[in-house]
């Protein structure tokens, strides 16, 4: 039987006790009342009751009385009203005063209208009690989460399909120094630094979620995430949230952490020059005793020192560049730049057998203003992130494309199956696929690339390609002519 109790109230004590079998026959648990008080009394003290069947003509209290004052007690009760054919308007208004779920004729054309009317009521009560838990499930989590937003730290906005701003923290109110945040356009509202990070993130596509550092103020430093949201039915475009971290200690640490690991390069600079230079001298005696598997060790040895000697440069010289030693920058022509570049790296690929470039540009690109021997740099990480990833294959090229939009200068290195997982965030960009080297080898990541382009004002990030794969792209702010 149901572990839900139905309430049967009638004056006439015949009709009562049919309705009380008939449920019970259908497998309900059943009380009844044969008055008005009484069925009130039941309500108050035996409920609660899930659906309440009661005549409308009752003597002392009609079920009209008796409906509203049930309901007022317990206001999730569903309530069927029975009544005879001159009663049937007072039925209708209880319906539509007093929240009655249906009405029945008496007498009853078909003894199974009763059960099928009590089971529609129970099941609309069960459903309109499971939405209202989950209306009031999803209230606590807004306000929970009203409270979490409200009281953090980092600074969070978000905005609607059209770039309107819906959601500002306090803590994003105070960084950004406006109160009035809230339906202002973003891309006028938000401070420069800022309103150019999202234009640059929505220009490379807009579709991953992105982790910028981003210079704020002379002294300090702010981590940005940025992430899409989906966006709604009548929209294309969907909007975005951004949280705000300020990490000018953490970048203080960093700073010295690779200052001392700089310090520590430098002072085993010496002692692994003459290793190197000792493996070639090993390499080159004349032995004939020495064995076809002691050329391949002393040839292994020699490629690992070298591997090691190249970190350790790149090292020293992420260093510098965090910390402004060496950087010498102006005016530059990013296309004469890259055509330069390119025709010393074309050699290079072609002496290698490895894959063939693809230059474009744009007209009319305007300079920038950067360091000309770190911008070279800068690109032949980008090319080498991408021939280290990829396997060498007949006909393929990698794409280098230079243009000029929203005072932006991008370049974009691409090559199409680059692999490159949707779920990585742009800053951890700094290793191939799973696989795609050989066991064993190193390959070199983007970490310089990133320190070189945000040391001289720059971006990285990644676009996806609609024939598939992905291209490594990168920004400068272009100088006025």
């Amino acid at each position: 039987m149901s572990a839900e109790k139905i309430l049967a109230v009638d004056d006439e004590k015949d009709f009562c006790d049919f309705m009380v079998a008939h449920l019970q026959r259908r497998g309900y648990t059943v009380e009844n009342a044969y008055n008005g008080a009484d069925a009130l009394q039941c309500i108050q003290t035996r409920g609660p009751y899930a659906v309440l069947v009661t005549d409308l003509n009752m003597p002392q209290m009609d079920g009209v009385e008796l409906l509203r004052r049930g309901r007022q007690h317990d206001p999730q009760m569903e309530t069927i009203v029975i009544s005879a054919n001159d009663l049937i308007e007072k039925a209708i208004a209880a319906m539509r005063e007093y929240g009655a779920y249906d009405y029945l004729l008496k007498p009853l054309v078909n003894n199974n209208e009763l059960s099928m009317a009590v089971g529609r009521a129970m099941e609309y009560r069960r459903l309109r009690m499971e939405r209202e838990a989950l209306q009031a499930q999803m209230l606590a989590d807004a306000e929970r989460l009203q409270i979490l937003i409200a009281n953090t730290g980092d600074a969070i906005l978000a905005t609607d399909d059209e770039g309107k701003i819906n959601i500002a923290n306090p803590a994003a109110i105070q960084l950004i120094g406006q109160g009035d945040l809230i339906g202002a356009d973003a891309g006028s509202a938000l401070p420069r630094p800022l309103a150019t990070l999202v234009a640059n993130w929505k220009s490379a596509g807009g579709q991953r979620a992105a982790v910028v550092e981003v210079p704020w103020g002379p002294n300090s430093v702010q981590m940005v995430s940025l992430t899409p949201l989906p966006p709604g039915k009548n929209s294309k475009n969907g909007g975005w949230v951004m949280v705000l971290r300020d990490v000018t200690h953490l970048k203080r640490l960093d700073e010295y952490k690779v200052r001392l690991l700089a310090e520590a390069a430098n002072r085993i600079q010496v002692p692994l020059a003459q290793a190197l230079t000792n493996t070639v001298e090993l390499n080159q005696m004349a032995d004939a005793a020495r064995s076809e598997q002691f050329t391949k060790t002393v040839y292994s040895l020699g490629r690992s020192l070298n591997q090691i000697r190249k970190w350790m440069d790149e090292l020293i010289l992420i260093a510098r560049v965090e910390a402004g030693i060496g950087v010498h920058s102006e005016m530059l022509n990013v296309p004469s730049l890259v055509q330069e570049w390119a025709q010393a790296a074309i050699k290079k690929q072609n002496k290698d057998k490895s894959l063939g470039l693809n230059i474009t540009i744009e007209g009319g690109v305007p300079p920038i203003y950067a360091d000309r021997d770190l911008m070279q740099r800068l690109l032949q990480q980008l090319l080498d992130q991408i021939t280290a990833a990829t396997k060498p294959e007949p006909g393929r090229a990698v794409r280098i494309s230079v243009r000029h939009q929203e005072g932006q200068v991008w370049i974009d290195v691409t090559l199409e199956g680059f692999p490159i997982r949707r779920t990585d965030p742009l800053r951890r960009l700094t290793r191939p696929a799973p696989g795609a080297l050989a066991a064993g080898s190193m390959a070199p990541d983007l970490s310089l690339a990133i320190t070189i382009a945000h040391g001289m004002g720059g971006q990285v990030w990644v676009r996806d390609q609609e024939l598939g794969g992905s291209a490594i792209v990168i920004c400068f702010p272009s100088m006025k002519r």
